[in-house]
């Protein structure tokens, strides 16, 4: 890319973000244009830019509108590829920002005709031919399903593929889980009229600028030798701070215990129908066994209250895996003659994809191996050791640009930590950009930092202690507030503490999965969330509605194999600390403050109770670098003080009058 193209590229990106956009009523953001023209100068010199764009700076705008300027000076096969995390995120470039910034750029003359892009997002939100044929098949009249028949009917009607996003069906989520895509569709006897494959078909073609998708997707393309994605030469991470987790997901491994019963279930031959039915008979049998007791002895010695535990693979398991490995192959032989064509090659794939899992597990000296409780059952999972340099040699030593942006990236090292966890370390600076940008908003007017003291967690007056400062703060606030928690035992005994006392308020505590209390949350204008860490992102509340965050226990990643293995390699569990646990600390205490300020207005006070947090804390520091611009006190009458100043009367008056 020569200087002059780059130049005439980023005068363009200037003008729109100075002049156009000011023009359609957009504020102009001088930290958003530096954001904008940082990812445009990563994408023209094919570099890896790492940005942490705080709330309010509108990185999506930045990002997107780098991304078209890219394309106007710049030839490159195939769309930009975006990718994020949460299918909200996805939903709204592809029906809010792509749009709105295509007609402005259309109005203005920039664009001669429209922005193109497709929307691809995971699998189980779409309609699978099959399924849908063996749903209905199964149902003994249309009326078993009421009035939901008249969105089955448009499924079964439509041709088209749009039609096929089930989140758009209004079907509810029972029938949706019985029809969605779930399995390979390599052996589908449907493919050829399926009308997933055809949309797969199209998205893998290529021919629009940009493709919407998501992490795990764009992961499955790289570790499938770019089998599901068109060829692109730029990617861009929205919600980066979720890449360790998706690598660690689709990296790894993972075996339920559930898992064989179940396709056994489906394979049932009639009792001593023919010689045929009773060697498959004896043969699921025997598999039974030998998955029962290999789970049974991993996870024999447990304590009922771990949730993972790592697991050493002694010879006597190694020999039962390899049991269970040459047991799953030669299933579907026992299938043929029994089954139709068609359920054979279903069984053999189902049994591939187990047997292979197996296999990667087997290999445990260069792996890391776990069992983790899912509900009332176990899995088996595992993990590269060398997962960090298989990331840099499938990701970041590829030609082409890649953007990594969040608005929680950097830990109190800077960018060091992303770097060191997604294989970055040691690149050259040629290859590696960054650039943070600070808030628009006025923290420092606009929230406050309460750092109480409270006796330790090991002390018998602690909880009481606890209870208490909850209450004070709830009712000083008159409820608006949720209250983080790392710890569902201690959620739940707060909670059961406190419900009578705070009965002036509407209360709700989350359970586990139970996303649709958020809602009714933020529908009741005064409430108090008691909730875990699955609250401490993503939730967008503006507005009074949530105006105090309570952080019971600054949010230290979990003790786990991962991470066990990980202290190991460093000299002295002090340096381990200071390295990773601090920085995954104040990355994920940054998202929980987040949800407290989301608009130029909001007002509110984040309260640690957390003494590791206060003044005389060990990580008071780390937690003033991580909230910057912020005030704190340790004085509930400078909340108080602080609370009249920011609201108005009607805040003060309970009930709905409050929202």
């Amino acid at each position: 890319m020569t200087e002059t193209i780059q130049s005439s590229a980023e005068n363009l990106l200037h003008l729109i973000f100075t002049h156009i956009l000011p023009s359609e009523g957009f504020a102009l953001r001088e930290s958003q244009r530096r954001l904008s023209l940082s990812m445009l100068s990563a994408m023209m010199n094919g570099q890896i830019g790492l940005s942490e764009a705080e709330v309010g700076t509108g990185k999506t705008h930045a990002y997107l509108l780098a991304a078209i300027v890219y394309g106007l000076y710049a030839e490159h096969p195939g769309p930009v590829v975006l990718s994020t995390s949460t299918v909200a995120l996805q939903t709204a470039i592809a029906e809010q920002y792509l749009p709105q910034i295509s007609n402005i750029l259309i109005r203005h003359g920039i664009l001669d005709k429209p922005l193109t892009w497709r929307l691809r997002k995971g699998k189980e939100h779409y309609l699978c031919e099959r399924q849908f044929r063996d749903y209905l098949a199964s149902l003994e009249s249309w009326t078993e399903i009421g009035f939901h028949n008249a969105a089955l009917l448009s499924l079964l009607r439509d041709p088209e593929e749009s039609r096929i996003d089930l989140d758009s069906s209004g079907l509810p989520s029972k029938i949706r889980a019985r029809i969605c895509v779930k399995d390979s569709c390599r052996d589908c006897p449907l493919r050829q009229n399926c009308r997933y494959h055809r949309m797969n078909q199209e998205i893998q073609a290529g021919n629009y600028d940009f493709l919407v998708t998501n992490h795990n997707y764009v992961f499955a393309d790289v570790l499938t030798g770019g089998s599901l994605l068109p060829k692109h030469d730029t990617v861009i991470f929205d919600e980066a701070h979720r890449l360790p987790d998706t690598a660690r997901e689709m990296y790894g491994e993972q075996l339920g215990e559930k898992e064989i019963p179940s396709l056994l279930r489906t394979i049932a031959p009639e009792r001593g129908r023919s010689q045929a039915s009773r060697e498959l008979e004896e043969h699921a049998a025997l598999l039974r066994q030998e998955n029962r007791m290999l789970f049974t002895r991993l996870t024999g010695e447990l304590p009922q209250e771990e949730q993972r535990f790592p697991v050493c693979l002694t010879p006597g398991n190694r020999i039962r895996l390899e049991n269970l490995i040459a047991h799953i192959r030669k299933l579907p032989q026992l299938c043929k003659g029994y089954f139709v064509p068609r359920r054979i090659r279903e069984i053999r794939c189902a049994c591939m994809d187990i047997a292979e899992r197996l296999e990667h597990i087997r290999y445990a000296p260069d792996r890391i191996c776990w069992l983790e409780r899912q509900e009332e059952h176990w899995r088996l999972c595992s993990v590269p050791k060398a997962l960090q340099a298989l990331l840099r040699r499938d990701f970041w030593e590829r030609d082409g640009s890649c953007l990594l942006t969040s608005g929680t990236l950097c830990g109190a090292d800077g960018f060091g930590h992303i770097r060191r966890v997604l294989g970055m370390e040691g690149m050259p600076e040629s290859r590696v950009t960054e650039i943070r940008t600070l808030s628009v908003f006025d923290y420092r007017a606009h929230r406050l930092l309460y750092l109480p003291s409270l006796p330790a967690p090991k002390s018998h007056r602690y909880i009481p202690a606890l209870t208490e400062e909850i209450v004070r703060l709830v009712d000083a606030f008159h409820g608006h507030a949720l209250i983080l928690f790392t710890s569902y035992q201690l959620m739940k005994r707060v909670f059961a503490l406190t419900e009578r006392r705070l009965s002036a308020y509407p209360l709700y505590c989350m359970n586990r999965g139970q996303l649709d209390i958020i809602k009714r949350f933020r529908e009741s204008g005064n409430g108090v969330l008691f909730a875990s860490d699955a609250c401490g992102e993503g939730m967008d509340i503006a507005g009074d509605t949530l105006s105090l965050v309570i952080i019971v226990r600054l949010p230290f990643p979990v003790p786990d194999p991962v991470s066990d293995y990980e202290k190991s390699l460093y000299p002295t569990l002090r340096e381990y600390v200071q390295a990773s646990a601090v920085p995954q600390m104040t990355i994920k205490l940054k998202q929980y403050a987040g949800r407290l300020i989301r608009t130029e207005t909001d007002t509110g006070v984040i309260a640690i109770l957390d003494n590791r947090a206060g003044f005389s804390g060990r990580y008071h520091g780390p937690v003033l670098d991580a909230l910057s611009d912020t005030n704190a006190t340790d004085q509930i009458e400078q909340i108080r003080a602080f609370l009249h100043r920011c609201k108005k009367p009607s805040y003060f008056v309970k009930g709905e009058e409050s929202a």
